[in-house]
């Protein structure tokens, strides 16, 4: 995933310096693209075009007048940059690079430790809208169980969403609305977090920082806390019966049979969403044919 620049250069001038033959390919769109090259890596992968696959994300910001774009659309937050913040709408920009590398199972877990099953990926766009790029509640909650669908799961089958929250407040809003709507039939609250307060909205990145979190919490079986707004976006109708944000570290428990697994969220500034599920790998995933 590229945020700018010549979109080619990067991933072509990789795939000439590691010697690899299989897809080259830039991603760019906007804050969805880490996780929408993962979707297109995942799929790659399931074709056969590739063996392996590394995927990237890369956000810097080279000129000021990145920052001052941003301000002038009125993206840009100027408080604490807690998650959810009823007073501070816009995103707190971060530099940062992550990359994974993704194999079908059985050849992974021939190599060494698997730290997350890569379950199902999505993507999609919230179409026609009042105004571009207004986000749509109804579409990203489709697009949602779209995902959940292709995957073969439940609501009940997810125990952890790592939130988009950019922290604009209309798209935070739509985000967590459609959270809400999909995730209702659910038998008790779902924890939902974000690492943005932590280390800034990486924008083309920003979905690698995300999936790193969630593979560390399934490391170390954690959920981890959210820095979260005392006073929280009034554009939501909170239900505490259905998501809760957690303020401390706690352990993460699944239910008795089932994998913890995660859902990441990844929403692009221009209206394009992105989804991949996560579940940790378990003894059965060692067994041979998988």
């Amino acid at each position: 995933a590229q945020g700018s620049g010549i979109a080619s250069d990067l991933p072509n001038r990789l795939s000439h310096a590691l010697g690899l033959t299989g897809p080259s390919v830039a991603v760019t769109t906007s804050c969805s693209s880490s996780l929408t090259a993962v979707h297109l890596a995942s799929q790659a992968l399931r074709r056969r075009e590739c063996d392996l696959a590394v995927v990237a994300g890369v956000n810097l910001v080279s000129h000021p007048y990145h920052l001052a774009l941003l301000g002038d659309l009125g993206l840009l937050g100027h408080g604490s940059g807690a998650a959810f913040d009823a007073g501070d709408s816009g995103w707190h920009p971060g530099e940062g690079v992550g990359a994974l590398l993704l194999q079908p199972l059985r050849a992974a877990v021939a190599v060494g430790p698997v730290q997350g099953v890569v379950e199902a990926t999505w993507i999609g766009h919230s179409g026609r809208t009042p105004r571009f790029p207004a986000p749509s509640a109804a579409a990203l909650a489709g697009s949602l169980r779209a995902a959940l669908r292709d995957a073969g799961l439940a609501p009940d089958d997810v125990g952890y969403v790592e939130c988009a929250a950019s922290g604009a407040g209309l798209a935070d809003a739509a985000e967590l609305q459609a959270l809400q709507e999909v995730f209702r039939p659910r038998r008790e609250p779902l924890p939902v977090g974000t690492v943005k307060p932590n280390v800034g909205h990486l924008e083309s990145a920003s979905g690698m920082s995300q999936l790193v979190k969630v593979l560390l919490q399934l490391r170390h079986g954690l959920v981890a806390p959210t820095v979260a707004a005392v006073h929280r976006n009034p554009l939501v109708d909170w239900d505490p019966a259905v998501l809760r944000v957690p303020s401390g570290a706690e352990p993460w428990t699944a239910r008795p049979g089932f994998p913890r697994r995660a859902l990441v969220n990844g929403l692009g500034a221009t209206g394009s969403y992105a989804h991949v599920l996560l579940r940790e790998a378990g003894p059965d995933d060692q067994a041979p044919g998988r």
